[in-house]
């Protein structure tokens, strides 16, 4: 089971790669409720509409929204590796995290921002 979770992610990570590859500032969209996320280094998450998986978040604009508010946002899918130091005891294992460097968001009412 943990090797066919680790194929699924990194297949994910490098689909995520190539999509991106071509161009920087081609933004992707999101949609789905916010969250603060207190565990990690990305402070924010969104629990996609249509899916029980969330997505973590960076950006300025999410710091004048609340919590629990449905969203869209438009941003750069990016990825970093978190390798912990020796010896060092943290919250997040070694492993490839990937996120949106948020550039727009925009308060909806409903799921995918259907108006």
């Amino acid at each position: 089971m943990r090797r066919i979770l680790l194929l699924i992610t990194i297949l994910f990570f490098i689909s995520v790669t190539l999509s991106c590859a071509d161009s920087n500032d081609k933004l992707m969209s999101l949609s789905g409720t916010l969250y603060r996320s207190v565990k990690y280094f990305e402070s924010y998450y969104i629990e996609l509409d249509g899916s029980l998986n969330r997505f973590y978040l960076r950006g300025e604009a999410l710091k004048e929204i609340e919590e629990g508010t449905r969203i869209l946002v438009k941003g750069i899918i990016k990825t970093y590796s978190h390798i912990n130091k020796a010896g060092e005891v943290t919250a997040m294992p070694n492993q490839w995290v990937i996120y949106m460097d948020v550039k727009e968001v925009r308060v909806v009412d409903k799921p995918f921002g259907i108006e």
